[in-house]
């Protein structure tokens, strides 16, 4: 199985992205990415966290029902998955793992953060 290092490397996170993205860090042994942009005087910083856990979809359902996440709406993507544009985070369960995108930049609209979202979560459904 890849991991997240493998599959969201520096250069698809530019790609996709848009921005030049700094080298991506893998904590808590490898379930979690995080990375931002590199310094820019004129844009302001992207930032991103992903979590994967090998999880059951009823975790997953559990924690979407405690979650804190305001105006959550459903995303066709995997088996399920939900966007919040307030929090700025997507959720997604697929091939028994829950993917979690958390991705900001404030010079940027909620759509265009979306669309990015779900194609970083594509590429690791594609990967698993």
């Amino acid at each position: 199985e890849a991991s997240l290092k493998d599959i969201l490397t520096q250069s698809v996170l530019t790609q996709t992205l848009g921005r030049e993205m700094k080298e991506p860090t893998v904590l808590e042994g490898g379930t979690q990415l995080t990375c931002q942009s590199t310094q820019s005087e004129e844009e302001m910083p992207v930032l991103l966290t992903v979590n994967l856990d090998d999880k059951s979809r009823d975790m997953f359902d559990h924690f979407i029902s405690q979650a804190m996440y305001p105006e959550m709406t459903s995303v066709e993507l995997g088996d399920v998955a939900y966007w919040s544009a307030t929090a700025s985070v997507l959720d997604v369960y697929a091939k028994n793992h829950m993917i979690e995108i958390n991705l900001t930049c404030i010079d940027r609209d909620a759509e265009t953060l979306k669309s990015q979202a779900i194609a970083l979560a594509t590429a690791i459904i594609n990967a698993l």
